[in-house]
């Protein structure tokens, strides 16, 4: 009965994350609403299923007996390994899926011209 929770559990934050990611990047990316929509599913199910790697990694690894700096820089090690993957297989996953005109017309395009955007409005300040 446990694991039918975490299941569950670990399927309402992909949905959460997905739909969070989604509500915040809509005003902010001028992508075609399906590709974004695309794009925040896939990066709650990678979440999540990195959410249940990552409890099993500090539940297993004993973090608790080594010193405070070992501690530290281990768990700086894990949140940059985190990101990497995340970011990593969300871009491979959305490379693979999409065709190559969408890819760089949809995607590419859009995270582009919004870091230019970005650095534009903080040229300003």
């Amino acid at each position: 009965m446990e694991n039918k929770q975490v299941i569950y559990l670990h399927i309402f934050i992909a949905l959460l994350a997905g739909f969070l990611l989604f509500v915040s990047f809509k005003p902010l990316i001028d992508v075609a609403e399906s590709v974004l929509m695309m794009d925040a599913v896939v990066s709650g199910f990678i979440l999540s299923g990195l959410l249940l790697l990552l409890k099993n990694t500090v539940k297993y690894s004993r973090f608790s007996l080594l010193e405070f700096r070992q501690r530290f820089a281990n768990y700086s090690a894990l949140a940059i390994l985190f990101v990497v993957c995340w970011i990593g297989l969300e871009y491979f996953i959305l490379y693979i899926s999409l065709s190559e005109g969408e890819w760089y017309t949809s995607v590419w395009s859009a995270y582009s011209s919004s870091h230019i955007n970005l650095c534009a409005c903080c040229s300003r300040l």
